[in-house]
């Protein structure tokens, strides 16, 4: 953990109608929009898909830095994460459930063990899962590459 807290920013402007940019002085500007469900047209990325990206992205950067750390050797990780929502004590749209589908590929059958406590080791040290009220579930699948 760092010693100093670290800062990360992200600038959004927008107006009554069209795309609401989202951009950092360092990075692409993405577009986003409502999300279909909301009356958007499904052509840009949502705040809600964003947050599930940002998940999958996450959960990928922290297995890969458990496993460098457990010396596990692996060639490929997906990341698919849904996200359903509810309502709080008080009424208000919060999500509820984080549902984490993650499959990893192992060169070979003794990494299987390892692979399977590197994943449950990325979930629980996950910042942006940590940072959520929402319940995360973890579902593992461990493939051994053909190769």
């Amino acid at each position: 953990m760092p010693s100093q807290p670290e800062r990360f920013n992200a600038t959004a402007t927008g107006g009554p109608e069209g795309p609401v940019p989202i951009s950092n002085e360092n990075l692409p500007t993405i577009e986003t929009g409502r999300h279909p469900s909301d009356g958007g047209t499904g052509d840009r990325w949502s705040a809600e898909q964003l947050l599930m990206g940002a998940i999958a992205n996450a959960f990928i950067l922290s297995f890969r830095q458990v496993a460098l750390e457990h010396d596990l050797e692996w060639r490929h990780l997906s990341c698919q994460v849904e996200g359903a929502t509810g309502e709080d004590d008080e009424d208000l749209a919060v999500f509820s459930e984080i549902i984490i589908q993650a499959e990893v590929v192992v060169p070979g059958e003794s990494e299987r063990g390892e692979a399977a406590r590197c994943l449950d080791q990325a979930e629980r040290e996950c910042l942006i899962t940590n940072s959520l009220e929402a319940a995360v579930q973890l579902h593992q699948q461990i493939a051994v590459s053909a190769d």
